[in-house]
């Protein structure tokens, strides 16, 4: 292999370290790895990561090979506007191969935000990807309720899109939302998991609410005190 690193030779280590995985050659990676030639986690000089173009052109053996790396940082962003997570870009383009590998990762952040405020998540409902957003909503880590700058979660986003398959998907988990969180587990133990809906519909409570049993009684006894 030709190591060229002057900026005025032609490109740098990192530049041909990351063209290697956007063309797809898993030897030149597995050289500059195991020769400590360069970070797994550098960038070229787009800005972008080798992991975020093996993502990006659904190069599933390219991304196994470098999430196999104990240093990877599996949620390191592009620096590119708005800058992309390699979740975003697999959820955008809806490799679900892709998408189950990055999810199997134990350092993943599904709900990383970028400067406009979009999640992996929400790009999955916009672009209509149903089965990554299922699978997406199978784990109890996913914030469905986010908003990005503009206002707009993943349901209404579906909405703008008429992607109503979507739209239909995700009302069934804001459904079980309410019983699937820590709030609602603790009503199901008092009992009082029907409340879990009005709670959750009035904003008394939400995903992040830490609640305690002298809360649960208190709202119980408001919410029938309203209903007669």
């Amino acid at each position: 292999f030709n190591h060229v690193a002057s900026k005025n030779m032609g490109p740098t280590l990192e530049d041909q370290f990351v063209l290697a995985a956007k063309d797809n050659d898993p030897e030149k990676i597995k050289h500059y790895l195991s020769n400590g030639l360069v970070d797994v986690n550098c960038h070229n000089k787009h800005h972008m990561t080798a992991l975020y173009y093996a993502c990006h052109n659904h190069r599933k053996d390219m991304a196994e090979l470098l999430l196999a790396e104990d240093d990877i940082d599996v949620n390191l962003t592009s620096k590119k506007k708005p800058s992309w997570t390699p979740l975003m870009t697999v959820c955008s383009n809806g490799d679900i191969d892709i998408v189950l590998l990055l999810l199997d990762h134990p350092d993943i952040q599904i709900n990383v935000q970028n400067e406009n405020g979009w999640t992996a998540f929400m790009y999955a409902a916009y672009k209509g990807h149903h089965e990554v957003v299922k699978r997406m909503c199978w784990r109890n880590d996913v914030d469905v309720l986010c908003k990005n700058k503009d206002g707009d979660d993943a349901m209404s986003l579906a909405k703008k899109e008429e992607k109503w398959k979507m739209v239909e998907l995700l009302q069934a988990k804001h459904e079980k939302l309410p019983y699937e969180t820590e709030v609602g587990k603790m009503l199901k133990k008092h009992n009082l998991e029907t409340y879990a809906p009005i709670l959750f519909e009035h904003g008394i409570v939400t995903l992040g609410t830490e609640v305690r049993s002298e809360d649960l009684e208190k709202w119980g006894i408001a919410l029938d005190t309203a209903r007669e």
